[in-house]
Formats: C-alpha cells, structure tokens, sequence
C-alpha cells in the first residue's frame, strides 16, 4: 500500500479483493441493511493509506474519493440472491418462502420498503410485480447512491471546515486520486482540502489558536497556512508570484481543487513534504 509507484486504483482493486472476499461473506442475507461495522474498514484503509486523522469525517471520504458505502455493494449481492430465489419453480420450499414474504410485507421485503420511503427512491411503483424486479432493484441501488452523495454533500457544507461551503468534488478527470500524481503528493493534498493538517486551529479548541510562524496574530487555519502566512511569503513568491494570496475559492489556488497544472510539483518538493509524511 506504500508503493508510490502504484496508482489509487490498483491499491483500491487489491483492497476489495481482500476485504469483501471476508467482509461481505453472507452478505446475500444480511447485505440488505446498513452495518456500521462493515463501513469501517474501509474508512479505516483510507485514513492509513493517506495518514489522516481518525476523526476526519466519512463525508469527506466518500465525496473525496468518489467511492460509494459499502452498503451500495452488499445491497446488490443482496439484491442478486433474491432475484434468484424468485426464479426457482413455485413448488420448491425457497420460492414459496419468498413470495410468502412479499404478500406479508416481512423480513427482507419489508427493508426493501423502508428503504424506497427512508430516501423518497423514485422507483416503479409496481414492486409487486416480479417480472419487474431486476430493474427495480437496480433502480433502488442506483437512485440510492445519488441520494447519499446528495446528503453527503450537504452534511459537509454545514460543517464546521472552512471550505465545506466552496470546496468542489466534481473534479472529473482533474482529480488527483486517478491520476500519476505520487502518492505523498496526494496525501498533502488531500490533507489540504479536508483541513486535516495539523495547524494551532481546530473547530474544537479555544486556546492557542494563532499561527506559530508569523506574529500577524491571526488563526493558524487552512486559508492562514495556505495563503496568508507571513513566514511563508518566499514559497508564494516563488511559485505563485504573490507575497500573500486571494483565497477566493475557485480562482485562486487551483491546485487545491485538483488542477495542478506545473505549479504544485515544484511547491511540493520546495517544502519537502516527503520527509514530513
């Protein structure tokens, strides 16, 4: 996982490989329901491979990285297993179960429902009809994804980071975790976007704010560090051709939205990030 030679996707390939192979192992029974515990790893993997604190949020992890919950994946092993029971004949003992479950409303049908109601899914409205089933339920995980990345997306502007508000995930082809960008590179960077820096400012502290390098007295957080630090002018001068810079989110600062252009290479190797990670 360490390999900087190793793309994002193929150290994500090798860890789904691994993990759902154990993970997700019954999943066609229990996959219709979210489990905290299976979510974890990989927000675990995630943090390790790119060194950020336990308390970033899963927000920012799931819009940072484009990866939908684990539970989108065990919703269609799920999914899978019951389209297959009910395509055994009528007078095997599984299928009689099934449809015994959906005239009755119970169990895994009855998840189905509260999920549709849950996410107000707009699905077919015509579940009972099992014909219908298979684009029904690839409707259900397809609407459902684009419902968690819109509540996602909402729950991280009203944090309490500094660019929840501004900060852009759509960044298509630009984006920096699927491009041949070194992974320490990566790890700065994605620090940098989710203010997960270690700076004298944090949401949770009230002591100690101010900015170490500089006496301009002003908070040591993300926006300080990463244009108006005093201290740190030649860095800007040098790359930037700028003492302090306009944080106005898009127009300055583009690397941090992913758009690195040639600028970000040379900065990252003045400031030496790879000895710090």
């Amino acid at each position: 996982m360490e390999n900087n030679d190793l793309s994002f996707n193929s150290k994500l390939t090798v860890f789904h490989s691994v993990s759902r192979s154990i993970l997700c192992y019954g999943a066609q029974i229990w996959g219709g329901v979210v489990h905290l515990e299976v979510e974890k790893l990989f927000r675990f993997a995630i943090k390790k491979l790119f060194r950020l604190p336990n308390y970033t949020s899963t927000t920012f992890i799931h819009l940072e990285t484009k990866i939908a919950p684990m539970f989108i994946f065990t919703l269609k092993l799920h999914h899978d297993y019951i389209i297959k029971v009910l395509s055994l004949p009528d007078n095997l003992i599984m299928g009689m179960l099934a449809l015994h479950t959906i005239r009755n409303k119970l169990f895994w049908f009855k998840d189905i429902i509260d999920l549709i109601n849950k996410y107000s899914l707009n699905v077919d409205s015509c579940i009972h009809n099992l014909d219908k089933w298979p684009d029904i339920l690839k409707n259900i995980r397809r609407h459902l994804t684009v419902k968690m990345t819109e509540e996602f997306t909402v729950e991280i502007s009203k944090s309490k980071l500094n660019l929840g508000k501004e900060l852009s995930f759509e960044l298509g082809e630009s984006h920096n975790l699927y491009s041949d960008m070194k992974l320490y590179k990566i790890r700065w960077l994605m620090k940098s976007r989710g203010e997960e820096i270690n700076l004298n400012y944090k949401f949770y502290k009230t002591i100690d704010l101010n900015c170490s390098l500089c006496n301009t007295e002003e908070p040591e957080d993300i926006v300080h560090f990463l244009a108006k630090c005093t201290s740190l002018s030649h860095f800007w001068l040098r790359f930037f051709h700028k003492a302090t810079l306009d944080f106005v989110i898009p127009k300055s600062l583009q690397w941090l939205y992913g758009k690195i252009g040639s600028q970000f290479g040379p900065l990252s190797n003045s400031f030496n990030f790879q000895t710090l990670t």
